[in-house]
């Protein structure tokens, strides 16, 4: 066993995290101690150059976040990331040098519009972002793959309807919507 690129902590607990769900399964609240998330090393240019793909959630600080971005970019090594809630998905948004790192990105539909427009959209926002045939979707896609990476792809989950496959190559960006994906 290699232990070498492992930290250990006397001074924090594990991250713990309470949900409490509505009867269709959707967050009422939540209560969380993610202090640990201040001791997650940066890795290093060394290690990078070996990854194929950085893979980060929005757990970190955005301080360290954007350092390990920038430094797998320098590395050629593409990265992925997860925002894991509105509200870091807002914070991540507006981190624009942290935005043009990323090769993946794979949001909810909230946590899309959070990242594209900079703030938490109202439930009537996300209802009508639901029933517009995905158009608002696509647009808030669009809107972040200009950002991003290249070559970037953003994949945003959908709940009971699917996924929704975003991509930018060169200046040109496309989505397709599950419905649009059914059909091909």
């Amino acid at each position: 066993d290699d232990n070498t690129s492992t930290t250990t902590t006397t001074t924090s607990t594990t991250a713990t995290y309470l949900a409490i769900l509505d009867h269709e399964g959707d967050l009422n609240v939540a209560i969380a101690n993610m202090d640990i998330f201040q001791h997650i090393p940066i890795p290093s240019p060394s290690t990078l150059q070996h990854a194929d793909i950085l893979v980060l959630d929005a757990n970190p600080p955005m301080e360290s976040l954007l350092t390990a971005a920038q430094t797998a970019v320098s590395t050629n090594t593409r990265v992925f990331f997860e925002p894991t809630s509105v509200p870091k998905a807002v914070e991540a948004g507006k981190y624009e040098e942290f935005i043009k790192c990323l090769t993946y990105a794979c949001p909810n539909l909230d946590e899309l519009l959070a990242m594209a427009d900079g703030w938490t959209d109202t439930d009537l926002e996300i209802h009508e972002a639901k029933r517009d045939g995905w158009k608002t979707c696509k647009l808030a896609a669009k809107e972040l793959l200009l950002q991003m990476q290249p070559t970037a792809h953003v994949i945003v989950t959908l709940g009971t309807d699917g996924v929704m496959l975003c991509s930018k190559r060169a200046s040109e960006c496309s989505a397709m919507s599950p419905k649009e994906l059914e059909e091909e």
